[in-house]
């Protein structure tokens, strides 16, 4: 299931959705499609700010502690984008399961690549610079480094990764992570993207 975050601030919730969602598909053999809403609520309940954004860490702490219910219980449009007013939730404590058992941080491209043979899907928080709307604007499937050669941050995103394909070749890069966005169908190739291990591995000052 590709999910369509729309303006919302929210990544880190529907990519947590997304991995949940196949990993209760998995088990269970039927199509899982869980509230990343729920787990919005419930991240902005746990880290209190008053921003749409937060952490992979938070992401996963709610996964962990309260776990998410079914999308159809709910849908995406009991929210208004950017109000952080979220309705109640009926019948919650007899909805809600869905749950990760435990999480291991990943430190480099190499716990990924370990993660991913292991059937593990990690979440991964990335900076991003302008470039990455081409991606959102369906002009690559590719995310770049800024065009002048630059790095211009201008926020983080968290996505889903699904592979690895260290022999992918493209723009003078070698060595491809594929994600799954939440950005819709219409973003990359049918909603994923492809990172290159040079983006994942540069490094500015202390943060990466």
């Amino acid at each position: 299931h590709v999910y369509n975050q729309r303006d919302t601030g929210f990544c880190w919730a529907y990519s947590t959705a997304a991995m949940q969602s196949i990993y209760e598909g998995i088990e269970t053999g039927t199509n899982i499609v869980l509230s990343p809403i729920y787990i919005a609520k419930k991240g902005k309940e746990l880290d209190g700010t008053k921003t749409e954004g937060s952490t992979t860490k938070n992401s996963i702490e709610v996964i962990t502690k309260f776990g998410s219910i079914k999308e159809e219980f709910y849908p995406e449009e009991n929210y208004v984008t950017g109000s952080l007013n979220f309705p109640a939730v009926g019948y919650e404590n007899k909805l809600r399961h869905y749950k990760s058992q435990k999480y291991a941080r990943l430190n480099n491209l190499n716990d990924i690549v370990l993660a991913l043979s292991q059937k593990k899907l990690p979440l991964i928080g990335i900076q991003c610079t302008r470039e990455i709307y081409d991606t959102k604007n369906n002009k690559t499937k590719y995310l770049e480094f800024d065009k002048n050669g630059k790095i211009m941050i201008i926020g983080g995103h968290q996505m889903l990764v699904v592979g690895w394909f260290p022999n992918m070749e493209h723009n003078g890069h070698k060595g491809y992570i594929k994600c799954l966005n939440s950005w819709g169908t219409s973003c990359g190739e049918n909603g994923f993207i492809y990172i290159p291990r040079d983006y994942i591995e540069f490094r500015t000052k202390d943060n990466y």
